[in-house]
């Protein structure tokens, strides 16, 4: 997998631009919603690593993002109604309900909710990223895989 990361000149004074010959580079901001399996096959330790993994992903959010995390099995749920500003309370939020996930949601059934991802407008200013934690065993690989390349210009 090949993975890009979008980053963007930081802005600098007068002043920094004397002190430094280049620019120097930050991440972008963005909209990034993380799909979290909670099928019935992510129990023990798959879990527990999808949570550490996602905790850590939330940390390194870029500043002035937006993030939304949801949870997906059989169904799906959205942890916000919308994504939401990258700050410390909702920073906060999402570790808190993150830490209490389970492994109790049924089967692995990715396209509803990459569906419902694509029917919520994104913002124009923050280009949306979508980062999956699964085991991988999917129902559907290719219905999933068909959705994702003929939507793959909207995210």
């Amino acid at each position: 997998m090949i993975s890009y990361i979008p980053t963007s000149k930081k802005e600098s004074t007068e002043e920094e631009k004397k002190e430094s010959d280049e620019d120097e580079e930050e991440l972008a901001p963005g909209e990034f919603i993380f799909l979290v399996d909670r099928s019935g096959s992510m129990s023990g330790t798959r879990m527990n690593l999808a949570i550490e993994a996602l905790k850590i992903f939330l940390q390194s959010l870029p500043e002035k993002s937006f993030f939304n995390i949801i949870s997906f099995g059989s169904g799906y749920n959205l942890m916000f109604p919308q994504s939401v500003e990258y700050n410390d309370k909702n920073l906060h939020t999402a570790k808190v309900n993150v830490s209490s996930f389970t492994a109790n949601m049924g089967g692995t059934e990715i396209l509803n909710p990459l569906v419902g991802i694509m029917s919520i407008v994104g913002k124009e200013t923050h280009p949306r990223h979508i980062f999956m934690l699964t085991d991988g065993a999917v129902g559907q690989p290719e219905s999933v895989v068909n959705y994702i390349r003929i939507n793959n210009h909207k995210t």
